[in-house]
């Protein structure tokens, strides 16, 4: 989980008041899953030696952008990354 209390891209993006419930932040979010792609979280080739079956999850990282305003921070914003169970045993396999 990341928290950030005064997104950058939220102070140089004005929001149409019809559009309130979109979150400039998923474009932040969306920046941070192409990373976790690029570190080779979805490289099911690599890993299938360590990995009992091949019911592997093409995403295994999904992130998400959350508004999360408070009295001191309006622009607060959490973006979510939940890991597939698959790769967190197959980080323990490489340990």
């Amino acid at each position: 989980m990341i928290i950030d209390n005064d997104p950058l891209i939220e102070r140089h993006i004005s929001v149409p008041r019809d559009m309130s419930q979109l979150s400039c932040s998923s474009f932040t979010a969306g920046i941070v899953e192409a990373v976790l792609d690029g570190l080779s979280f979805v490289s099911v080739i690599f890993f299938q030696k360590f990995e009992s079956s091949l019911n592997i999850a093409l995403k295994p990282a999904r992130v998400t952008a959350h508004n999360t305003p408070n009295v001191q921070f309006p622009n607060r914003t959490t973006i979510l990354i939940k890991l597939e169970k698959s790769v967190l045993e197959r980080e323990e396999l490489l340990k």
